[in-house]
């Protein structure tokens, strides 16, 4: 898993890099890549370097920028992401180096799971447990063992890597994206790609990559250290450099073997938490974890203990879920969040085209000043507005539709009466026939069912679960398959849309939640279905992760929810074997 963060201080970058860490986990930090050895010290692979040689190291990997007196400048989240300009808390500031980390693949265990292999063994952390302790951990939690890679291979990866996004120099790059297609692909949500590329024209740059030890949730990853200046002071072209490294990534996978990452191999994935994000969760006093502070004073979430589905961006995602699910139109879709404690602004962006348009929003979680706001993006891939309106089938706002929105934040809803929940499981039981008739390589539309689904378990969860619990799992699990990329592009109006709103809105009623076994089987059906879609489709790590998760989610729920929430006690079961033989598991 790549990730790319930029800033413009080489020198406070390498003394991160070689020193001894936040939690003290760096463990002889040392090269294991550079493309341009300094000649002047023949440095070699292998080579620890010395706060001493940190400053002369950080001179020579930037020299070509200061020979030629040049700056680049991009607009910067926090966390040091390249984003847009109205992105909240950006800023523009100097973006000339370029920090990438590259991951192998790690213990997909819970934050409970951690906390008992850490107690059982003893360990600091999950970076000093011994590879034969890591065996019996994975027969236990029926998990793959953490891949080890070693120097010369993550050498081998860091040359590789550096050549497919690009900083080996244009001529080269063209020649790579000439070979791969899967790279070309990732640049055609650029304007004017193709002229872009053909006038690319940029020298080789200058990269280091420094393994420092497994993370404090022992994961093997490096770090690569890159001035995007190449030695003929040209600037190296960044559009889009976070997609491009995913599709890089994949590549790698392939190339040398290593465990395949669904979102590289099928263009899907989830928005990940950044350690800014938990940390102000914690300020906020949410229990996303517990804090320690660094050797150089810094707090910072455990990842140990770090539980980031209690943080806000979880929250904030199973509520607008749930809400563009069971929303009537654009409106009702801003009524209803706020309705569930949410606040939510459109932003509005017109690019000439008019004033009064609302292109996209933001959300936080309501009652705090304090709070921090996510635009729809952040939230989720599939949760932007455009994909939004695509999805949801949903009229055009015709007129100003700034004061549409304003006037649709006043507005009270009206709970649906008892005739819903018969019409809901009817009708998702007719949809659940025509899934049978979707072609599994129709990816939008498996993402449009997974998203419906996933809508609805967490309208579920919002009624009966204080805290994300079993239903919420279960629902980000499912959602994982409707973040696919390109979805806004597809304009074909999704006919199951109906079905899945009716049944979110009856699950949103007011008072106690008024569900039944009934409508709980045809959703975990639908569930069943997708699962069955990726097995077709030769997906089978997606498949088995929700068989794994979310099934299991749903059986742990129905075996701990209390039946007085039920209108009758006979509408519910607690027996999870019943919605085994159900489900055909």
């Amino acid at each position: 898993m790549p990730n790319h963060t930029r800033g413009g201080d080489m020198g406070d970058l390498l003394r991160y890099l070689y020193g001894p860490g936040k939690a003290q986990e760096h463990e002889r930090p040392h090269l294991v890549y550079s493309s341009q050895p300094e000649p002047a010290r023949d440095q070699k692979n292998g080579e620890t370097l010395t706060q001493a040689d940190l400053q002369p190291r950080s001179d020579y990997l930037e020299e070509r920028r200061r020979l030629h007196e040049k700056s680049v400048k991009r607009w910067l989240s926090k966390s040091g992401e390249n984003v847009a300009k109205d992105h909240p808390g950006a800023k523009r500031q100097d973006a000339h180096v370029l920090h990438a980390v590259l991951s192998a693949a790690g213990p997909k265990l819970s934050a409970e799971q951690k906390r008992q292999v850490i107690r059982t063994y003893g360990v600091k952390s999950l970076a000093a447990l011994p590879d034969k302790q890591w065996r019996k951990v994975g027969r236990k939690y029926d998990i793959d063992p953490p891949e080890r890679l070693g120097d010369e291979k993550w050498g081998q990866v860091a040359a590789r890597y550096a050549e497919l996004m690009g900083w080996n120099g244009s001529e080269a790059y063209k020649q790579t994206l000439a070979q791969h297609p899967e790279l070309l692909d990732a640049w055609k949500n650029v304007r004017g790609w193709e002229q872009r590329i053909e006038r690319l024209n940029y020298g080789p740059l200058r990269v280091d990559a420094v393994n420092h030890g497994l993370s404090s949730g022992g994961i093997d990853h490096i770090h690569l250290a890159v001035d995007v200046f190449g030695d003929d002071g040209k600037v190296w072209d960044d559009a889009l450099d976070h997609g491009r490294g995913h599709a890089a990534a994949a590549i790698v996978e392939r190339e040398f073997g290593l465990r395949l990452v669904d979102g590289h191999q099928h263009e899907r994935g989830q928005r990940g938490h950044k350690k800014g994000e938990l940390e102000h969760d914690k300020h906020q006093g949410r229990d996303v974890g517990e804090l320690r502070r660094g050797r150089n004073g810094v707090e910072y979430i455990d990842k140990a203990t770090a539980r980031p589905q209690l943080g806000a961006k979880r929250l904030l995602e199973r509520t607008v879920r749930a809400c563009a699910v069971a929303a009537d139109d654009e409106l009702d879709f801003v009524k209803r969040l706020r309705h569930e404690g949410v606040e939510i602004e459109g932003v509005e962006y017109d690019r000439g085209r008019g004033r009064g348009r609302i292109t996209g929003y933001k959300v936080r979680l309501a009652g705090d000043e304090n709070e921090r706001w996510y635009g729809g993006g952040a939230v989720a891939k599939d949760l932007t507005l455009p994909a939004l309106r695509a999805g949801g089938n949903w009229p055009r706002i015709e007129g100003d539709q700034i004061a549409a929105w304003s006037d649709a934040m006043n507005r009270t809803l009206t709970p649906p009466d008892s005739a819903t929940f018969i019409e809901a499981e009817t009708a998702l039981a007719e949809l659940r026939q025509r899934l049978t008739e979707v072609d599994v390589t129709d990816r939008v539309a498996w993402a449009h069912v997974a998203r419906d689904a996933s809508g609805i378990l967490n309208a579920l969860s919002l009624r009966t679960e204080p805290k994300p619990g079993p239903l919420a799992d279960a629902a980000y699990v499912v959602a994982k398959s409707a973040t696919i990329n390109r979805t806004t592009g597809d304009r074909r109006r999704w006919l199951g849309r109906a079905a899945s709103r009716s049944a979110t809105q009856a699950l949103m009623a007011q008072g106690p939640a008024r569900s039944s076994r009934d409508l709980l089987h045809q959703v975990g059906s639908m569930v069943k279905q997708i699962t069955q879609m990726h097995m077709l489709a030769a997906q089978e790590q997606r498949a088995g992760e929700i068989e794994l998760r979310a099934y299991d989610m749903l059986k742990t729920w129905l075996n701990e929810q209390p039946i007085v929430l039920a209108p009758a006690a006979s509408n519910w079961t607690n027996d999870a074997q019943e919605l085994d033989g159900e489900l055909g598991l």
